[in-house]
């Protein structure tokens, strides 16, 4: 099978739109598939094109890992501001658009999100050459998320008017919550916070709570060993010590989310992530850089996640959001 993928970002730039691709396409690649990637000229985050490459009108082919990757003529802007980031994508989208034509026609054609406009030429696309076309949607978040039970046990439960539930007595109830200041450089605090409706955890709440609550501690525990002992520390690291643990308490096959996620400006950030799931994320975990521990199990009835924030700090990493112990019983007996 031809595969053509849309893709905003892609090594070596190093946040998780390009890693995640990068990773989807190797994949196919070694399974035998002829695999398309167009994309832009690394610069992100910074708005500045590494060393070793140049934006040019004319597009600009190499092979990654038996990856055919086109790399297109784009607007290049730093990912902040809000006018020429969006003339950045908006030039993706037609660029895009332009170069597939030039390509062998594909099977199937994949568009990834974030950023947006890399689905609107997926479907441009799609169209002019009569080809299917999936959308990869990533990165879609409500404001916050108050789940109780089986909602709960959905790691991206959006909370809606139509699909909502009663917060009753005796339930498993998650608040997670994001935000930050208002300035433009502002860093995005993070949390998850866990509770139980009723005045006694039942025994099997309990255990689940504990393993989640054990599992954040070992990936914590591993980054603090890491920095004492002057060592690097990578991103599927942590999750590995967070999913080890869990899986010792026999909840491995309900741990289906990665461990954490970069922090920055936006919520998920494009430093490291916490990940040995969704890929096998290599990227150290940088001074003066935040990041979540937010090891979760999620069954088809409950969910349970605990999530602190942590900064790499010059003393060591730093816990900067509370840290809970116990579920809250909000009956106390």
């Amino acid at each position: 099978m031809r595969i053509l993928f849309l893709s905003h970002y892609f090594p070596p730039e190093v946040n998780a739109p390009a890693v995640r691709t990068f990773e989807h396409c190797r994949e196919w690649a070694r399974c035998g598939h002829e695999v398309h990637v167009v994309t832009c000229v690394p610069n992100h985050p910074q708005g500045k094109v590494y060393d070793g490459h140049k934006c040019r009108l004319a597009m600009q082919h190499e092979t990654m890992e038996s990856i055919c990757v086109h790399r297109i003529w784009t607007y290049i802007a730093a990912n902040r501001g809000f006018l020429k980031r969006t003339l950045g994508y908006v030039s993706y989208m037609l660029s895009a658009s332009l170069a597939v034509l030039k390509l062998p026609r594909p099977d199937i054609i994949v568009a990834t999100s974030p950023q947006f406009f890399c689905a609107c030429a997926g479907f441009l696309t799609s169209r002019l050459l009569r080809c299917p076309w999936v959308f990869e949607v990533r990165d879609i978040w409500p404001e916050s998320i108050v789940a109780v039970d089986a909602h709960a046990g959905d790691p991206h439960h959006a909370p809606h008017p139509e699909a909502d539930r009663a917060i009753g007595p005796d339930s498993v109830l998650m608040l997670d919550l994001w935000a930050k200041e208002t300035g433009p450089e502002s860093i995005y605090a993070d949390m998850t916070w866990m509770a139980w409706t009723g005045s006694a955890v039942p025994s099997v709440v309990q255990q689940i709570w504990e393993a989640v609550r054990d599992g954040r501690d070992a990936a914590l525990d591993l980054v603090r060993e890491r920095f004492s002992a002057g060592k690097r520390v990578e991103g599927w690291e942590l999750d590995r010590a967070a999913r080890d643990l869990i899986v010792e308490r026999g909840f491995g096959e309900a741990f289906v989310h990665r461990t954490g996620h970069s922090l920055g400006v936006e919520d998920h950030g494009d430093g490291a992530n916490l990940d040995d799931l969704e890929c096998h994320d290599t990227r150290p975990l940088l001074p003066g850089t935040g990041f979540t521990i937010e090891p979760g199990i999620y069954l088809p009835t409950l969910g349970i996640r605990s999530e602190i924030d942590v900064y790499l700090g010059p003393g060591g990493p730093e816990v900067t959001t509370p840290i809970q112990i116990e579920l809250d019983c909000l009956q106390p007996s």
